[in-house]
């Protein structure tokens, strides 16, 4: 087993997937409110758009998975939205938990003193939704208070750049799949105006690692649900890990 002492774990972020997603419903105010009080720094969370032009936070296409009602979120007004419980699945305590929206989260970041990774869903139904999305994103992301870090990411390559045409300083992360490992990551992320690369866990090995972290990339890696595999992979060199087990990593990841 790798030894935790075997590199600096000062220099090692710990991203809560979804929120503190095995404590409270996945991508919920809750979820996000954990965070904090678990300790860790960092949240990772996901950006969609409804009918009406309104930015939620929620993974799927659809609210069928993590709520009481069924639709999906591109055929749903805002309105329409809110009237779903995204709690009660979870737990009775939870009943009445809401799907957020981006000015809601923005408010709990600032106010728990939260860093973020928003990630960009590429399936938002053609471009001119995608660049409501994104233009409404870049504007709300102005009100995040400056002791926040944010990295930006997606899988989708045209929604990146367009995003960095608009927020220039703010980081970004290129995104990728397993599937794609056959692709030139560093050269698709420069392409981008991308310094930091988030690739599947599945599939990576050591000497990719190097090979990126040597080229000048920061490599944070999705999704690592084991403190066995993550100390693996921060003795390779990784900088980050994306987990839904983050409140069980020890103090000095959660820090970060």
């Amino acid at each position: 087993m790798i030894k935790k002492q075997a590199f600096d774990s000062s220099t090692k972020r710990v991203f809560a997937h979804r929120g503190m997603s095995q404590l409270a419903p996945e991508n919920t105010l809750a979820a996000f409110h954990k965070v904090k009080e678990s300790g860790v720094h960092w949240l990772e969370t996901d950006l969609d758009l409804t009918a009406d032009g309104q930015i939620v936070i929620l993974h799927d296409e659809s609210i069928d998975r993590t709520t009481d009602k069924k639709g999906a979120i591109h055929e749903l007004t805002l309105a329409e939205v809110e009237t779903a419980d995204a709690g009660s699945w979870f737990g009775s305590e939870f009943t009445g938990q809401r799907i957020p929206t981006l000015p809601q989260l923005i408010d709990l970041i600032n106010a728990d003193g939260l860093n973020v990774n928003f990630e960009l869903k590429p399936y938002l139904g053609g471009d001119e939704r995608a660049t409501t999305l994104i233009e409404g994103f870049a504007k709300e992301l102005k009100r995040v208070s400056p002791q926040s870090q944010v990295i930006v990411s997606s899988f989708n390559a045209t929604m990146l750049k367009q995003f960095k045409a608009l927020s220039p300083d703010t980081p970004t992360a290129m995104l990728f799949k397993r599937t794609q490992s056959k692709q030139d990551w560093a050269a698709i992320a420069t392409d981008t105006g991308s310094k930091i690369i988030h690739p599947d866990v599945r599939g990576l090995t050591r000497a990719r690692v190097e090979k990126l972290k040597k080229a000048g990339f920061e490599l944070n890696v999705w999704t690592v649900n084991s403190l066995k595999a993550a100390y693996h992979l921060f003795d390779w060199g990784v900088d980050g890990v994306f987990t839904d087990i983050s409140h069980r990593f020890p103090e000095a990841y959660k820090r970060q």
